[in-house]
């Protein structure tokens, strides 16, 4: 994703980030920044899909049948990657409508479910992380009640970039054993890490000279 395409709304001047330095252009490109990095998580999920050579993938997918039409996921298949899966919750919201929970992909196998966030940096936010954790807690119980094949689903926190799980910023406890690489990701899923990051690579350099 390239910085110089990046049109955040709003007047700079009445910006943060204006406030925070009182000089225009400089204010400007680090706003950019600040909405490409944010991109960049989407995009990567976009590349993931991409670079994928799962003979089986899919792309936004649902767990559940929308009012006009049937969209539900058969979770009858043994073999399967998703990017972007969404589910009800039981819980239902003021309007009386069931809540959602997002997964970034999911990995459909013979013997196992398993859900992914993944993330593009090597820090899981604080104050976000339980709350994470027990969202995907939640989903692979959702899964697993759903499953006509009753099989186990499991969770994991993908964080991109890092080389070993112990780079991994995460205070929460429950959830480091649920921790993985983008490498291992890659590896289980059969996306082309390699390439992928190539391809990212390109906008870095263009984004170098850009700035």
């Amino acid at each position: 994703m390239l910085i110089k395409d990046r049109k955040p709304k709003g007047d700079i001047k009445s910006s943060g980030y204006y406030r925070c330095i009182g000089m225009e252009r400089a204010a400007s490109l680090i706003q950019k920044s600040h909405s490409t990095v944010i991109g960049n998580g989407n995009e990567l999920e976009d590349l993931v899909y991409e670079y994928s050579s799962h003979l089986n993938k899919f792309k936004k997918q649902k767990a559940y049948n929308t009012p006009k039409k049937a969209t539900k996921f058969d979770l009858r298949v043994e073999d399967a990657f998703i990017v972007k899966f969404k589910m009800e919750r039981k819980e239902v919201n003021e309007k009386g409508k069931k809540k959602k929970i997002d997964c970034d992909a999911v990995l459909v196998q013979p013997d196992k479910i398993t859900l992914f966030e993944i993330k593009d940096g090597a820090g899981f936010d604080t104050k976000k992380s339980e709350g994470e954790y027990r969202k995907l807690h939640e989903a692979a119980g959702l899964v697993e009640e759903q499953d006509p094949l009753k099989r186990k689903c499991d969770f994991k926190f993908v964080s991109w970039n890092v080389n070993d799980v112990s780079e991994i910023s995460l205070k929460y406890e429950p959830a480091k054993p649920h921790l993985m690489t983008g490498r291992d990701f890659a590896q289980l899923t059969g996306v082309d890490y390699k390439k992928l990051n190539a391809k990212r690579e390109e906008d870095r350099k263009a984004n170098g000279e850009y700035v």
